[in-house]
């Protein structure tokens, strides 16, 4: 990275602190922005911002939401007294593409994994 621009190499270390995104993948993701035409960018920056401005979580299931409480959770059709907990909002959207469950969820925003040494306190 030292043969960059400052704010190139500025950019793949900001791109390597993404889950899953190493630094060879947040060079290759830093060099095809750097082809993105500046209103291209200036889009993509401005989804970036409005989405961390926007996105909270939800007070009564801990999904990710435009709202609280989300739409999931004041939705009149699903029922409220069954509840199907996850580890993440992911694993949400999987669930609601099977059409199948009409119910509320509780998000756990991961799981505890002693091996790991993740805790319920981190």
């Amino acid at each position: 990275m030292s043969s960059y621009p400052q704010s190139l190499s500025h950019l793949i270390t900001a791109l390597e602190k993404l889950p899953g995104v190493g630094p060879k993948t947040a060079e290759r993701y830093a060099l095809f922005l750097t082809h993105y035409s500046p209103q291209r960018g200036t889009e993509l920056i401005e989804a970036l911002i409005k989405a961390k401005a926007a996105i909270t979580f939800c007070e009564r299931c801990f999904n990710v939401a435009d709202s609280s409480p989300c739409a999931i959770c004041t939705n009149p059709k699903r029922d409220q007294s069954i509840v199907c907990v996850v580890a993440s909002p992911p694993d949400v959207i999987a669930y609601e593409r099977t059409g199948e469950f009409h119910g509320v969820y509780h998000i756990l925003q991961g799981l505890i994994n002693p091996l790991e040494n993740i805790s319920a306190t981190q």
